[in-house]
């Protein structure tokens, strides 16, 4: 807008440091583009530093975005060896013990955000459930991560038939 205006002060930071990829997309929809970089001078304005949804910016965006300091998610969609993309979620379903919740026509770090924004009570295996529903279409190969890339086909395998198993015994 051009405006001169400040953060608030208790407006949530996505990254205290410079991000890795401030050109970097996240969110293109109805001819609506967003940058990292903007995405960093929206949130102090959108959120409070307490909001769980600042939590979960930091966490999802700011670790999309490339900040080093980017806390932990809670639940993440990707596989180790794998990194999140910029790609339309196919619609699912998770079933918990808060009842079923189904997403549909959100892009993969949305879904993200969503879920660690909602993340209060979410077992391990709704997190392996989501991953297993969403880890072939929302994640691609981490060309950062050190050593060789993991084979993405037998590691949804293994986690769909690792759920299988755990819920053999329920």
């Amino acid at each position: 807008c051009g405006c001169q205006n400040e953060p608030p002060e208790d407006g949530c930071i996505l990254c205290t440091e410079p991000l890795s990829y401030p050109d970097k997309i996240t969110y293109d929809i109805y001819d609506e583009v967003y940058t990292c970089e903007e995405d960093a001078k929206y949130i102090p304005f959108a959120y409070g530093r307490k909001d769980v949804e600042c939590a979960a910016m930091q966490s999802v965006v700011g670790d999309f975005c490339g900040c080093p300091s980017a806390p932990l998610k809670k639940c993440s969609i990707c596989p180790e060896g794998t990194e999140l993309q910029l790609a339309d979620s196919p619609t699912f379903t998770i079933e918990s013990s808060a009842g079923t919740t189904v997403i549909e026509d959100e892009n993969c770090v949305d879904v993200e955000f969503t879920i660690n924004m909602n993340s209060e009570g979410l077992a391990d295996e709704d997190c392996t459930e989501i991953s297993a529903q969403l880890a072939s279409t929302c994640c691609i190969p981490d060309d950062t991560s050190s050593g060789e890339i993991a084979n993405i086909p037998s590691m949804l395998l293994g986690i769909v038939i690792s759920f299988f198993l755990s819920n053999l015994h329920s």
